[in-house]
């Protein structure tokens, strides 16, 4: 019985080692997937990167762009500023001339042109002011 016994506690002890050599080879198994799912998710995350450097330039440009026309919005509100003032400035001129003279204003041609004008100022300063609510909302 004792050989019996030997011949057990023998075949027990190289179940175990086998068991143990198994699970290591699982885990090299495993690792080694787990190797080949990260390069694959290295490789997407370098692509990825790509499409939010394009996206950040695309930004950056459009950024630069808005920029410039807040520029042009704000050459443009002082251009009409300084229209508006001056073309009353003028209409008040032509007034006391008309008066001084005893003439309607409403039959002199200037005063029809200067109405065309104020128009023209209205619908120029409405665009202006248009564009810019435009792209402003992503300033």
């Amino acid at each position: 019985m004792n050989t019996t016994k030997t011949v057990f506690n023998k075949l027990y002890s190289k179940k175990t080692e086998l068991e143990t050599h198994k699970i290591e080879l699982g885990a090299i198994d495993k690792i080694e997937k787990q190797f080949t799912e990260s390069k694959q998710i290295l490789n997407k995350r370098q692509a990825e990167k790509k499409e939010f450097i394009n996206l950040d330039t695309i930004f950056k440009k459009a950024d630069t762009e808005l920029s410039n026309l807040l520029t042009v919005y704000t050459k443009n509100r002082k251009e009409e500023s300084g229209f508006l003032k001056e073309l009353n400035n003028n209409f008040k001129l032509l007034d006391k001339a008309a008066k001084d003279l005893g003439v309607d204003i409403t039959n002199i041609p200037a005063y029809k042109k200067y109405l065309e004008s104020r128009e023209n100022y209205k619908k120029s300063s409405d665009i202006n002011q248009s564009n810019w609510e435009i792209v402003s909302k992503y300033k």
